[in-house]
């Protein structure tokens, strides 16, 4: 794994055995802060000191507060390979939990609270860093809280799952595929709709199971 991430090493540094994003999370302390340009990516719980080597090293994608690298790619044959000695996922989730008890009831209770407030600065470098790599989704949608799954049925057909995560309607979401084989998308249950392929757009309450017709 060291040739593979261009690394001489990378230890571990864990100063938790859980971090639940309502529970240990709300009151945790960041270990370190990864600087991405002019973003600061907290790092809660876990932290790598990614070490390089002196020759073929990979690139640094983040610096730790000390200077050294927090985040590396490196190429390898047709693909890159990055590595994060933090896990960003609690970064991201943290601002979108507010501060309120867990398990007590009442209205200000975490137990079925569902966060939407998610840092759009760290999904911004993130995307940016597997656009870069060339990881291309083959759906993806306008609206980042709009979760698509692409499933293929018995029958040979794609089916596109989409569960919408903003907790309000939307009117309208765009849908852009590549590289899939349809004329166009219409609703699995009923057969109704007609988004022509590639790209289409469409209202979404909740969730939506879209078949995509040849």
């Amino acid at each position: 794994m060291k040739i593979l991430y261009g690394i001489e090493a990378a230890p571990l540094k864990k100063t938790v055995v859980s971090m639940r994003p309502k529970l240990e999370l709300l009151h945790a302390r960041p270990l370190d802060t990864a600087r991405v340009a002019k973003t600061d990516i907290a790092c809660y719980g876990y932290r790598q000191a990614i070490q390089l080597p002196k020759t073929n090293a990979a690139s640094v994608l983040a610096v730790s507060e000390a200077g050294g690298p927090a985040a590396v790619s490196n190429r390898v044959g047709k693909g890159t390979a990055i590595l994060c000695g933090f896990l960003p996922g609690f970064a991201y989730v943290r601002p979108a939990i507010p501060m309120w008890p867990f398990g007590r009831g009442g209205d200000e209770d975490l137990s079925a609270f569902i966060p939407t407030g998610y840092d759009a600065a760290i999904r911004s470098v993130f995307q940016g860093w597997l656009n870069s790599a060339g990881i291309v989704s083959p759906v993806a949608c306008s609206e980042p809280l709009v979760e698509a799954t692409l499933l293929k049925g018995n029958d040979g057909k794609y089916r596109i799952a989409l569960v919408n995560f903003t907790l309000e309607p939307l009117k309208s979401v765009k849908v852009t595929t590549r590289g899939l084989p349809f004329r166009q998308a219409v609703d699995a249950a009923t057969g109704e709709g007609g988004g022509a392929a590639p790209d289409f757009e469409m209202p979404l309450f909740q969730f939506a199971v879209l078949r995509l017709e040849p």
